[in-house]
């Protein structure tokens, strides 16, 4: 997992993340994070905000 206080990852950042199964959380998600929200419900929405396939494993 890779937490950033940028609002958005440039589009190698998230292909590197994407190909290295790394959750992308930028401050946007961290602050929902902090207000609790559970993880499980940002993971797919991890890097740029738009939504991945990704899913938590167990």
């Amino acid at each position: 997992m890779f937490v950033t206080t940028c609002r958005a990852f440039t589009s190698a950042a998230l292909g590197l993340a994407l190909r290295q199964d790394i959750v992308a959380l930028h401050r946007d998600l961290l602050g929902s994070w902090v207000r609790g929200a559970h993880l499980e419900t940002l993971i797919p929405l991890s890097g740029s905000g738009g939504g991945t396939s990704r899913r938590p494993s167990a």
